[in-house]
């Protein structure tokens, strides 16, 4: 799928190098995938394309856990079967976001029983909107082994680079004061 930025979305995410999802430690997936496919159902024109982003990334992790839970895969199985052959087969190139969601929007309707109910979906959005965030990736930069060294003069653990370098400030070691006194007794 290829997201192309529009006005609502926040300007340079979807430009950088890539993204990443980050979820909530409490989030339940499935109750997530339930809600952004109520929310492209019911209020398609409130859908932005960081949560249609979410929606596809979100399936991956519930394949993953399908595949893991056999309680799991025998309670949304079949529903997250048809959700994602709903999902690849809805081809998205081409269109605008508004075109895209009105596709998908019609073609969830069929999951009837999987997405929540009109009824519930404000108080169940309102525990999951916080739970998601869609953060631009950024290069790491230059990796550390090619990075060089800091360099410093030290004596010891403690010292970070504190001592003068006897070359250029000319003053006499502490060795060579306590030579030069004691031939002064």
């Amino acid at each position: 799928m290829s997201l192309t930025p529009t006005v609502d979305a926040r300007p340079g995410l979807l430009r950088s190098s890539g993204v990443r999802v980050t979820y909530g430690r409490r989030i339940r997936r499935v109750t997530l995938q339930r809600v952004l496919t109520s929310k492209v159902v019911f209020h398609k024109n409130e859908v932005t394309e960081e949560e249609l982003l979410v929606l596809y990334d979100n399936m991956i992790a519930l394949h993953r856990l399908q595949s893991l839970d056999p309680d799991f895969n025998r309670k949304f199985g079949n529903s997250l079967e048809e959700l994602t052959s709903i999902l690849r087969r809805t081809k998205v190139e081409s269109l605008t976001h508004s075109e895209r969601l009105n596709v998908l929007s019609t073609k969830l309707r069929a999951l009837d029983g999987f997405y929540v109910p009109m009824r519930n979906f404000p108080g169940v959005w309102k525990r999951v909107e916080g739970q998601f965030h869609v953060l631009p990736t950024q290069s790491l930069g230059i990796p550390k082994k090619l990075l060089k060294s800091k360099p410093y003069i030290g004596v010891g653990y403690k010292d970070k680079g504190t001592r003068r370098d006897p070359a250029k400030d000319g003053t006499p070691s502490w060795q060579e004061v306590a030579m030069d006194r004691r031939g002064e007794r």
